[in-house]
């Protein structure tokens, strides 16, 4: 009976009764779709075979090892993507996968509501919680992620700043600012108020997962209004598989938090345009704290999120009330005094953010002055040419890491379907609103002097709603040009196919691969492997141990253990008078795993070991 099935003349919703011709043309382009997806599939293993293991590379081969990601990415695009295309075209021409989808697409449909708004960021949540705690080690991994980190602790104390360290040389850490008696770090308020509730429970690593998942809810929410119920719960799906939104959602950096209230504000403006003067006090309420709070957060991010967003509310909405303006101003007042506080107390300036301490270089523009700091004094400056670059390398990574479907250079799954998008929604205004916003944040990054591509496009965090939005149009719009083709009941086949080949994809490659990619660094020494002193203590640790998490480890207070790397015999004498009632300990690796840790008293350090070999390991 199978047989029959697979030999009938499947075709008859596309073109009707068939000759003895199209029956072979039919059975030509079924078996040769197969075929084409083993051969495929074959040459992806091949390629793959030619790569090294990325695990092999340290992490001062970063950039090797990030050509040999790309190089991966490319497999998947050129092998993994037709193999996918071919399969959904066998896919569309077997009536049993037909039937079969047809019926679970019914099962789909039928599935509660709260399947996709609660389980479904439940499972991201656990996701994002292992990744946060297993892969990236519940430890900042970046420089940034180490300022939120610190300004979090701070505020845990109930505090804005600490006091300079008596030593303050051996506390020195990029970003974190000492000045004018004052230690705090260079970030704004929004997240380490947020992130400090994480520290004071003593489970910071689940601070973001926590706000991814509910990102994800409130994303369920905004598509079943903006594109309906059966885009929702595939919204839902792509990003519980999104690689890139994954990393987001389990760093210790504020882009999750950005995405979070991004999405929140487009929530609110989208049920606002809809109710007009009907719109209930909450929502020009939420509104308005969503963009507070963002204020507070990322400014530059979310006002180039939500510029052209705010555009189209402001013509959409043609009513608004003096009852709602108020709700949604005062928030927003309240957040821009609180920031004005906040930096008249670290600054001494209302306007000015401790972020503008850090590095003049860093900022937008062109020119030599611009840029990293090298030898010399000089910069790396930036121009046209490089903020090209960066633009090309944040789409390439936008492209392959979004919803981890592949991409070769700028070429990628959400590139086809922002542009399938945009040639089938043509009259509609939002379709405009999604593109010239996502549009607008990869053209800010040509006046940027590096796309800094840790954890992946990071600093397109914020347009996930855009991009997940998009890429399910472009989806359904792929699926209206194919029914006009080939009709429905195949067109329905052949997308179901291909999206499930691709999310295999991403489930089974692109998300092992970018777990290596961003979380295999440095075996970096736990806490928990070194005894703790009965008194507070200073802690020092050979350089050959030390790595960057160990700096967190201290209380901005200096209330605790302090954990410093060796230096110099004169600069250990400083210590000595700074802290003349605390015993020093130096951490000795012993033979064997890296977990034998020996703490050893400094005296007897220097006697067993040796004083200059101690300081110099």
């Amino acid at each position: 009976m199978l047989q029959i099935e697979f030999t009938s003349a499947v075709f008859f919703d596309m073109f009707g009764p068939m000759n003895r011709r199209q029956h072979m043309i039919v059975h030509f382009l079924r078996y040769g779709a197969v075929l084409g997806s083993v051969v495929c599939c074959w040459g992806y293993q091949r390629a793959v075979e030619r790569l090294p293991e990325l695990s092999e590379f340290a992490v001062e081969h970063y950039f090797e090892r990030a050509q040999v990601y790309g190089d991966y990415l490319t497999c998947i695009f050129l092998y993994l993507s037709p193999a996918c295309i071919l399969g959904a075209i066998a896919c569309a021409t077997m009536a049993p996968v037909r039937r079969l989808v047809s019926r679970g697409f019914i099962l789909w449909m039928r599935l509660p509501s709260v399947v996709f708004w609660g389980v479904v960021p439940a499972i991201f949540f656990a996701a994002n919680a292992w990744t946060a705690y297993e892969v990236i080690g519940a430890v900042p991994r970046v420089f940034d992620a180490f300022n939120y980190w610190f300004q979090a602790k701070n505020f845990s104390l109930g505090q804005l700043y600490a006091s300079v360290p008596a030593v303050p040389e051996f506390f020195q850490f990029p970003f974190v600012i000492m000045r004018d008696g004052r230690w705090y770090g260079s970030v704004y308020p929004g997240f380490p108020i947020i992130l400090a509730v994480g520290v004071a429970w003593g489970v910071e690593w689940l601070v973001n997962p926590v706000l991814g998942g509910i990102s994800l809810s409130v994303l369920y929410f905004l598509t079943r209004r903006v594109l309906g119920q059966s885009a929702a719960r595939a919204v839902a799906v792509l990003g519980l598989t999104s690689p890139f939104w994954r990393m987001m959602s389990s760093n210790f950096m504020s882009h999750a938090a950005g995405t979070l209230w991004v999405a929140l504000a487009l929530w609110a403006v989208w049920i606002w345009v809809e109710k007009g003067r009907n719109v209930r006090a909450w929502v020009p309420l939420l509104f308005g704290c969503t963009l507070g709070w963002l204020y507070m957060t990322r400014p530059q991010a979310g006002a180039v999120a939500l510029f052209f967003p705010g555009i189209w509310a402001a013509v959409r909405i043609r009513w608004c009330g003096w009852r709602n303006l108020m709700l949604m101003f005062v928030p927003c007042v309240c957040a821009i005094m609180l920031l004005g506080m906040y930096n008249q107390s670290l600054t001494g300036d209302f306007r000015t953010n401790p972020r503008y301490f850090v590095d003049p270089g860093r900022r937008l523009g062109f020119g030599d002055d611009i840029g990293e700091p090298l030898a010399s004094g000089r910069r790396s400056g930036h121009s046209w040419q490089k903020g090209v670059h960066n633009v090309a390398v944040l789409l390439n990574l936008w492209n392959a890491e979004l919803v981890g479907w592949g991409a070769w250079g700028p070429v990628g799954w959400q590139t086809l379907l922002s542009l399938t998008f945009l040639i089938v929604r043509r009259r509609s205004s939002w379709t405009w609103v999604s593109l010239a916003t996502l549009g607008l944040n990869f053209l800010l990054y040509l006046f940027y002097f590096t796309p800094s591509p840790h954890f992946g496009p990071r600093y397109l965090a914020e347009t996930i709603p855009f991009s997940l939005l998009v890429s399910i149009a472009g989806l359904h719009d792929i699926y209206r040009l194919a029914v006009k083709w080939v009709g429905s009941e195949a067109s329905r086949t052949g997308m179901v196919a291909l999206t499930c080949f691709l999310i295999g994809v991403s489930i089974t490659c692109t998300v092992p691969f970018h777990t290596v990619h961003y979380g295999v660094l440095p075996a970096s020494m736990s806490r928990h492997a070194i005894l703790e002193p009965m008194e507070p203590a200073v802690i020092l640790i050979p350089k050959s141990l030390y790595t960057m998490n160990i700096w967190t480890w201290n209380s901005p207070n200096q209330d605790g253990n302090i954990y410093l790397p060796m230096g110099k015999p004169e600069a250990i004498n400083r210590l000595r008078a700074a802290f003349p009632d605390r015993t020093f300990y130096v951490v000795k690796a012993s033979d064997g795993p890296p977990e034998n840790l020996k703490l050893i008293p400094m005296e007897g350090f220097n006697r067993v070991e040796g004083i200059v070999k101690g300081h110099n390991e």
